[in-house]
């Protein structure tokens, strides 16, 4: 918990405290039926206007994402995939509970958008979300303890198709950031 940015902390210290009130919730419950009742209308802090309505400014941004003078662009690239990946596999699995094969039997995201999976092969299939997440988790995992792919020794190089590589991750990482903000956002 505490390797993730604090905007990102509060939203899943605040998921793991609403599934332990949950399942304290439901052990209270088979005690004493009417103990606790469950408010359909709790307040969901991330979800006020106040917060929604305020926006990253692209001064606020920028400096956060700029290369480093005299970096090697792909050392830095593998720094930034890195850490969002990490970011992005821990909301995962908050929200696992949620994204199960019956609730989320199609990959999409926003519009409805499918997206299939492509097996090594180049073959394409049609996956649940949670299925699909486990695909993208795993092939990510894999590429970045790739040492052919992400070295870690001095005396290895970059392959020359990393900034592709790092491209596919990105872009199966907003495949899943786009299905968990279209479905579970408000969860």
């Amino acid at each position: 918990m505490d390797k993730l940015p604090e905007y990102l902390r509060d939203t899943v210290e605040w998921f793991l405290g609403k599934t332990r009130r949950r399942r304290e919730s439901a052990s209270a419950s088979l005690l004493e039926p009417e103990a606790h009742e469950v408010h359909h209308d709790e307040r969901k802090l991330y979800l006020e206007s106040a917060l929604l309505e305020t926006l990253v400014s692209l001064a606020d941004l920028e400096p956060l994402v700029k290369k480093p003078i005299g970096m090697n662009e792909n050392e830095w690239m593998a720094t930034q995939i890195i850490p969002l990946f990490e970011n992005v596999n821990e909301i995962c699995c908050t929200v696992s509970e949620f994204c199960t094969s019956s609730s989320c039997p199609d990959m999409n995201g926003p519009g409805m958008r499918l997206h299939p999976w492509y097996h090594e092969k180049g073959k394409k299939a049609k996956v649940s979300a949670p299925q699909y997440i486990d695909y993208v988790m795993t092939f990510i995992q894999n590429t970045i303890h790739d040492e052919t792919m992400f070295p870690t020794k001095a005396a290895n190089l970059f392959p020359s198709s990393f900034a592709i590589i790092v491209k596919k991750i990105c872009e199966l990482l907003f495949h899943v950031i786009a299905h968990l903000y279209e479905n579970h956002f408000k969860e």
